[in-house]
C-alpha cells in the first residue's frame, strides 16, 4: 500500500513537472514567434533600406559621369576672352569648354551688345 501511494505520489508529481514543461514550452514558443517577426520585419525594413541605398549610389554614379569638372585657374585674354591651353595654345572660349566638359554652347546678343553694335544702324533704329 506505501508503494502505491509512493508510485501515485511520483506519477502526480511526472503530471505536474509535465503540465509545468508545457506550459514553458508554450510561453518560449510565443516569445519566439514574435521575435521571429520582429526580426523578419527589421529584415523588410533593411532591405529596403539597402534598395534605396543602391538606388542613391546608381544615380550617384551617374550624376557622377554626367559631370566634367574644370578645376584650377584659367588664362584668358582680358581682351578677347580666349583661353590659353596647357600646351600655351590660345583657344575661343567656346570650343576650350566644349572639349573640357559636356557642356553645348548656343550663341545670342545680349542687349548691351546689340545696342553698341548696331545702335547707330539705320535698321535697328526701325526695329526699336
Amino acid at each position: 500500500d506505501e508503494k502505491t501511494k509512493l508510485l501515485e505520489q511520483a506519477r502526480q508529481g511526472l503530471e505536474e513537472d509535465s503540465k509545468t514543461l508545457e506550459h514553458k514550452v508554450a510561453e518560449r514558443t510565443v516569445e519566439l514567434l514574435k521575435t521571429n517577426e520582429r526580426l523578419q520585419n527589421e529584415i523588410k525594413i533593411r532591405k529596403e533600406a539597402e534598395a534605396q541605398k543602391e538606388t542613391v549610389i546608381l544615380s550617384l554614379q551617374k550624376t557622377i559621369k554626367a559631370v566634367k569638372e574644370l578645376k584650377g585657374l584659367l588664362p584668358i585674354c582680358a581682351k578677347c576672352k580666349k583661353i590659353r591651353d596647357d600646351k600655351g595654345y590660345w583657344n575661343q572660349i567656346e570650343s576650350y569648354i566644349a572639349q573640357h566638359t559636356d557642356a553645348e554652347f548656343s550663341h545670342g546678343i545680349c542687349p548691351e551688345c546689340i545696342e553698341k553694335l548696331y545702335g547707330d544702324e539705320n535698321w535697328y533704329k526701325k526695329k526699336t
